[in-house]
């Protein structure tokens, strides 16, 4: 499985779950500037369209290990500095 793999799944999820709440779900919306200065693009934005309320969802997939025990920490930074409630989805096996 890739990222984008993995980020379909989720929406797929989200969409099958809760879609008959009345939500819309988008992938890879810019959403202002991140904690470093640069674009901040996030990976689903479901919007519960009756109330405008918005979540930003930050899908991780890491099947080998790496680097992403080190990219948690920051995308847990971003998201608190939005103003938004958000979340974190991962999965795979290279997560330690």
């Amino acid at each position: 499985m890739t990222g984008n793999q993995y980020r379909r799944l989720i929406a797929s999820y989200l969409q099958a779950a809760y879609g008959d709440r009345g939500i819309q779900i988008y992938e890879e919306v810019s959403l202002g500037t991140s904690i470093i200065g640069k674009q901040r693009r996030v990976d689903l934005f479901v919007l519960h369209v009756s109330s405008s309320v918005g979540l930003a969802v930050e899908c991780k997939y890491q099947d080998s290990p790496g680097t992403v025990d080190e990219k948690i920490p920051y995308a847990l930074e971003d998201l608190r500095s939005m103003r938004m409630p958000g979340v974190i989805v991962y999965a795979g096996a290279g997560f330690s």
